[in-house]
């Protein structure tokens, strides 16, 4: 039996913390609970706070706290079967006051590395606001969160011809005039690998 602490995602005053467990337990032992465990010390548990799950999606859960900027909580996911208790890993989260991605973005250009056979991607300028919205003159606009999905990167969410779509992009230089985005498809959908870097100067 076990439980794994997953990423985390900040949108607003919220921290989004994500749990996951084998859904196949449920069949072999009593689940009562499952949630998140948090504090700013290093150590959290279940005897200090925490937030149950309202349900899962195949075994990913989540839940949100209201988060002070600049504030570095700790993390893990617990799961009560059988009366005993389950955690996963400790990690960190943190919800920064003056994100350096928040501004107008100019694009100046990109580079690949693969091949598509139908490229998708359309460029433009980029206006990412601290209200987690974002528009995009080649994609349209949406909203954006924070992801420790992999290291410093971010996750846009917009809508094309009635369907949701999204985009996670890994942040390879955030200065107070560029930015360098990566995005890259193909390796978990058995497709050749194809990589995107995308430049952007500050207006």
């Amino acid at each position: 039996i076990g439980v794994t602490t997953e990423s985390y995602m900040f949108q607003d005053e919220s921290l989004i913390l994500m749990g996951y467990f084998d859904p196949a337990l449920q069949a072999d032992c009593n689940i009562t609970e499952y949630g998140i465990c948090y504090d700013t010390s290093g150590n959290p548990t279940l005897y200090g706070s925490h937030n149950v799950a309202d349900g899962h999606n195949e075994g990913l859960f989540q839940t949100a706290i209201i988060a002070e900027d600049d504030i570095t909580y700790y993390y893990r996911a617990y799961l009560i079967a059988d009366g005993q208790i389950y955690y996963g890993e400790v990690k960190e989260a943190k919800k920064e006051k003056n994100d350096p991605l928040i501004g107008e973005w100019k694009f100046v250009g990109y580079s690949e590395e693969g091949d598509l056979d139908t490229p998708i991607w359309n460029f433009g300028d980029f206006s990412i606001r601290a209200n987690g919205t974002f528009t995009e003159t080649g994609l349209g606009s949406g909203t954006w969160f924070r992801t420790n999905y992999y290291q410093n990167s971010f996750v846009i969410n917009y809508e094309d011809d009635g369907e949701m779509l999204s985009i996670g992009f890994i942040i390879k230089e955030v200065t107070k005039d560029k930015l360098r985005l990566y995005t890259f498809t193909g390796e978990d959908e058995g497709q050749p690998y194809y990589g995107l870097y995308l430049n952007y100067v500050r207006k």
